[in-house]
């Protein structure tokens, strides 16, 4: 399956920021040690256990760079 992931990071004080979008195939990880991996590596933002993990393996990249006065 084809997706598009999203990542931005604004400073509103500073008036900078980020925003970068990674498309590609997405597939489930299914090993139990990745799986355990990645529990041990990424710190859960939501309420409860994560349930899995899903891979991009992204074939475009782009992104654009925000600051106070430019384009």
């Amino acid at each position: 399956m084809v997706v598009a992931y999203e990542a931005d990071d604004i400073d509103p004080g500073e008036h900078l920021g980020r925003s970068v979008v990674a498309t590609g195939y997405a597939t489930a990880v299914t090993d139990p040690d990745e799986i355990d991996r990645y529990v041990r590596l990424l710190q859960c933002w939501t309420a409860g256990d994560a349930s899995g993990a899903i891979r991009i393996r992204p074939d475009l990249v782009t992104g654009f760079r925000l600051r106070e006065g430019g384009p």
